[in-house]
């Protein structure tokens, strides 16, 4: 009987070849080159250091609503070496490569409080994962929009007749749905007079035309509208800014942002953040897949135009979106 063969993967690095699949045992594998002098196969001894993973999921503790984006650092207690990941676009992360030992790990997002806890890592085969679903809870608790002393608040879709916005926005417990033109702002007084302000909002262009967002808005006729566009729309991928004042919208500025195509691709979710300091607007993009921040550009406006007001949601060159999180807060 011919003797099983095990499927292995082997990667190339610098000074050193990698194996992936083996268990520790005496190996052989036939050579590659042609020289005829050279032994036909090479032996190898692979010593017990194999490795194991962790995996989890992060969600709102709230509502269930994974977290995009979030910050998981993963230090070994033994050695203090520290490695850092982020969720993805389904609120998951997976860190490989660890050897067995304890793992402390710190887990922050904005409007979150962080979550810190030890993990020990038994590895008895290789690629192991231990499952640790990770619910982090909100700076401030209420219902609907966050309210208590602390500016800060997270939106909670299901509750959307908290806002004023349009009637056939849909919102479930983890998404708002915008398919219809107009304008959403929090009905609370008290979240409508921001000056310096973060961002942090989940979106998927689910036509490709542009996800838009109000700043410092003093009612549904006069704001900041900020765009980021994706492929279909009437300039494609530029981030823009307009002020409008009574519905009638004035070009603040554009800026091309084609080098980040992949990122905002149509149907696939990702992280904007937009920073307000004094007259500049700072907006970045977070990559769903592989965590990679970069700033798209800044919006300036010396004549303050509008200093304070509401952040809000909106749909004016006919998008259709999905919003995850919705997250303002100051600094």
């Amino acid at each position: 009987m011919m003797p099983q063969l095990r499927k292995l993967r082997m990667f190339a690095t610098l000074g050193a070849t990698l194996f992936s699949g083996l268990i520790p045992a005496t190996h052989g594998i036939p050579r590659c080159d042609r020289d005829p002098s050279r032994p036909k196969a090479v032996s190898f001894v692979l010593q017990d250091t194999v490795t194991g993973a962790l995996e989890g999921l992060v969600v709102d503790s709230e509502i269930g609503i994974p977290i995009v984006g979030a910050s998981v650092q993963v230090i070994n207690e033994q050695t203090g070496v520290s490695v850092d990941t982020r969720t993805d676009s389904k609120g998951r992360f997976y860190q490989g490569q660890l050897a067995p030992g304890i793992y402390r790990i710190i887990i922050s997002a904005p409007g979150f409080k962080s979550k810190t806890f030890v993990q020990q890592l038994r590895i008895t085969y290789t690629s192991i994962v231990v499952p640790m679903p990770i619910p982090l809870e909100r700076e401030n608790k209420s219902t609907g929009v966050t309210a208590n002393s602390s500016p800060t608040f997270v939106a909670k879709w299901n509750e959307f007749e908290l806002w004023e916005g349009p009637a056939k926005w849909q919102g479930t417990s983890t998404r708002l749905l915008l398919n219809e033109h107009g304008i959403a702002l929090p009905r609370d007084k008290a979240y409508r007079s921001y000056s310096d302000f973060t961002l942090i909002s989940d979106v998927k262009m689910l036509n490709g035309v542009a996800a838009s967002f109000v700043v410092h808005a003093l009612d549904q006729r006069n704001y900041y509208l900020i765009q980021v566009t994706g492929p279909n729309a009437d300039e494609p991928y530029v981030l823009r800014g307009f002020i409008v004042r009574d519905g009638n919208l004035q070009r603040w500025k554009t800026i091309p942002i084609d080098a980040y195509t992949t990122t905002l691709q149509q149907g696939r979710f990702f992280e904007l953040s937009m920073k307000m300091t004094g007259h500049n607007l700072e907006v970045s993009v977070t990559d769903s897949e592989n965590g990679s921040t970069v700033t798209l550009g800044t919006l300036s406006d010396p004549s303050h135009t509008f200093p304070t007001g509401a952040i809000g949601i909106a749909v004016r060159d006919k998008e259709q979106n999905e919003i995850g999180r919705f997250i303002v807060s100051v600094f």
